[in-house]
């Protein structure tokens, strides 16, 4: 809560006083094992790129020193298909940083062994039948025509995967994620039903972007609907939440564009990347964009400090105009919350909120 006090000032106006991210996303390799079909980081996986994990020590360590609360593994691609993914872990949770992972849960016994050393395990689930997740999940058309064979479902694995994971760690550290599309939307309550059964701590929904004018209009009466009916399942073991993005109510997004922030984009210093090949992006949302590139790890010398408080970061803070981001901006998220923490002195009422996952933003 410090670190929302201090963006609330407004006081960082110099590169040496930008203030380190509380949670930094690391992509620890830019291609997957799946082919969601909405996924948006499809054209980055082209060549598959793993991140140095002898970098990644020294980076941990000046991100701790800087301030930097956790660690999210995510991103461009699978974190579970890194050959040294345990030893990446392990190392981040000596430096004094939490550490998260959101995986699609099919090489989930590659972890098994450090599972505890995690703060939560996320899974992609997206569905809750089989049919459903072969058919917005396996989208490898090429793959399929060139073996001359049928896809193996793994929706199957990956539930067995998860039985066996509630018996290594408390069930409160897992969790499964539905992404909801034009394809899976029907299947919300079944899916909170499944992920109850299968021994998750909770399930958490929220919307897609989707691109090439495919969304949700005309869904939202049974989305609505079925985000209710989930609540049901809810008790001192399992829960049932609702991402905060605006994405889910157009009115709220409407009204963060016009208030039109003026300065820096104060949500976007909230939380970092690195991406596979070492790039630090301006913000999550502008993974390998050049224009908005702060900086490589690799030519820092494993240096997040020196790419973070940049003058090259200044100028992009000075020149960035929130309104630019659309719909999928979190950041957006953090400034509403920052200006109404101002406006009602929410921000001394901590103690109200659930802290379980208080330093992943």
């Amino acid at each position: 809560m410090e670190r929302i006090r201090n963006l609330i000032k407004g006081d960082y106006f110099e590169p040496k006083d930008i203030p380190f991210p509380i949670c930094v996303e690391v992509d620890l390799v830019s291609g997957c094992n799946q082919g969601c079909r909405w996924c948006q980081f499809k054209s980055w996986r082209k060549k598959n790129v793993f991140i140095a994990a002898e970098f990644l020590k020294s980076i941990f360590k000046d991100l701790r020193f800087g301030g930097t609360k956790a660690i999210e593994l995510v991103g461009g691609g699978e974190p579970t298909l890194h050959p040294k993914i345990k030893e990446i872990v392990k190392s981040a949770t000596k430096s004094g940083l939490e550490i998260g992972l959101i995986t699609n849960g099919l090489l989930l016994p590659r972890i098994f062994s450090i599972a505890n050393k995690l703060k939560y395990i996320r899974i992609s689930l997206d569905a809750a039948t089989s049919e459903t997740y072969q058919r917005t999940h396996y989208y490898f058309k090429n793959q399929a025509k060139e073996k001359k064979t049928q896809i193996i479902e793994p929706f199957l694995l990956i539930k067995e995967n998860i039985k066996q994971l509630t018996k290594l760690i408390d069930r409160q550290k897992i969790g499964i994620a539905f992404l909801v599309t034009p394809w899976n939307y029907q299947e919300i309550e079944s899916a909170t039903k499944l992920a109850k059964e299968l021994g998750a701590g909770y399930i958490v929904f929220r919307p897609a972007n989707l691109r090439k004018g495919r969304h949700l209009k005309g869904c939202w009466e049974v989305i609505e609907k079925s985000l209710g009916a989930a609540q049901k399942y809810t008790n001192r073991n399992f829960r049932v939440f609702r991402s905060t993005a605006s994405r889910w109510n157009l009115a709220r997004f409407k009204k963060i564009g016009k208030s039109r922030f003026v300065g820096p984009c104060f949500g976007s210093l909230l939380f970092g990347v690195i991406e596979a090949n070492g790039n630090i992006p301006f913000c999550n949302i502008f993974r390998d964009n050049k224009k908005y590139r702060l900086g490589n790890i690799y030519d820092s010398q494993g240096s997040f400090k020196s790419v973070w408080q940049s003058v090259r970061h200044k100028r992009l803070l000075e020149r960035h105009n929130i309104e630019r981001c659309g719909t999928i901006c979190k950041a957006k998220d953090y400034l509403l919350a920052i200006k109404q923490q101002k406006k009602n002195s929410l921000i001394k009422n901590k103690d109200k909120c659930d802290l379980a996952h208080v330093n992943f933003v």
